[in-house]
């Protein structure tokens, strides 16, 4: 009996090589999960990938145009931007396809269509008003404006809002 009991003892000693193996592919199983993990997003986070789109807005001579209202839309999509007092804006959108409004109380209407917004991408545009005597309406189509070009206009601030609606 007291055989059988020295037995068990070194079955559990760490320098048994089964034991050994056990510890080793524990250990290894806890390294590579840790590893591995990839932490879930915050409660109203979300993990649909963006890109920026950000705009001017200004008449046909480049003068800024003040109070002037900004729609963004896509499927299952609707936002209002309200542009800074120097006639830029700037929001964060889910990757898709949009269209963007421009519209001015005195002013021709301007939309640019099929805005790829592509992921981390982003991309700008100056909206040039008309006045109504100039042209009835604007109607500046891009076929595939891309969210991924570097071509913003840094000639001042924006208007940022985040996918939160929040100003920054």
């Amino acid at each position: 009996m007291q055989d059988e009991r020295w037995s068990d003892a070194i079955a559990r000693r760490p320098d048994n090589p089964d034991v050994m193996r056990l510890i080793l592919l524990v250990a290894i199983t806890i390294v590579v999960g840790l590893f591995s993990f990839q932490p879930v997003p915050a409660v109203g986070q979300s993990r649909v990938p963006y890109g920026v789109f950000r705009g001017r807005i200004v008449d046909t001579d480049g003068n800024i145009i003040r109070g002037a209202s900004v729609n963004i839309e896509a499927t299952n999509y609707h936002r209002a931007v309200k542009p800074t007092g120097d006639g830029h804006f700037g929001i964060e959108l889910p990757v898709g396809v949009y269209k963007i409004v421009v519209k001015k109380s005195g002013f021709a209407t301007s939309e640019l269509t099929d805005v790829v917004v592509r992921a981390g991408g982003y991309a700008s545009h100056v909206f040039r008003l008309e006045r109504p005597n100039q042209q009835s309406s604007i109607r500046a189509t891009r076929s595939h404006q891309s969210a991924t070009h570097n071509s913003l206009d840094r000639s001042g601030g924006s208007a940022f809002v985040n996918l939160n609606g929040r100003r920054r």
